[in-house]
């Protein structure tokens, strides 16, 4: 059973407060350090100009979606190509051409020199960058849900 504090929450719901808390205020910390405006020498303020006003921003179309899709179409038959080509060949016949000769042991080279355990590694950063990520939004998310400030 936790145990309850003086205001009522529990032991567990206290440790998130502070967790979140401090660490909402290490990203603020590096944020206004990243975020540094250097100053002019001779005054103390920045000149902010007068923002342009928010317009509403049209919905795509489907002469965009058309266009995305033409570029990735006319992209796609170009992709074995490149696959099937030697070590410099691009650099020598250039970019759009066919390649001369079609080598077709790239793919049994890469498998062979250990694709799966890069991709592996891979998965495994992804795994633990994701848990990272999700476990910081969590400790932020539980105070900021608890805490009463302007604009809630």
């Amino acid at each position: 059973m936790a145990e309850k504090t003086r205001n009522g929450k529990g032991a567990v719901g206290r440790i998130f407060l502070v967790l979140g808390v401090v660490l909402l205020m290490a990203i603020v910390y590096v944020s206004a350090i990243l975020l540094q405006i250097p100053e002019d020498e001779t005054d103390n303020y920045v000149v902010v100009e007068e923002p342009e006003p928010i317009t509403r921003m049209q919905p795509a179309t489907m002469n965009d979606a058309r266009a995305l899709a033409g570029l990735f179409g006319a992209t796609l038959p170009y992709l074995p190509g490149y696959a099937m080509r030697g070590q410099g060949d691009m650099l020598q016949h250039g970019v759009f051409t066919l390649p001369d000769p079609w080598i077709f042991t790239n793919y049994p080279d890469v498998i062979s020199r250990g694709f799966f355990g890069y991709f592996m590694r891979s998965v495994i950063v992804v795994g633990v960058s994701l848990t990272l990520l999700l476990m910081i939004t969590a400790f932020a998310a539980y105070p900021l849900s608890r805490m009463r400030f302007k604009l809630r």
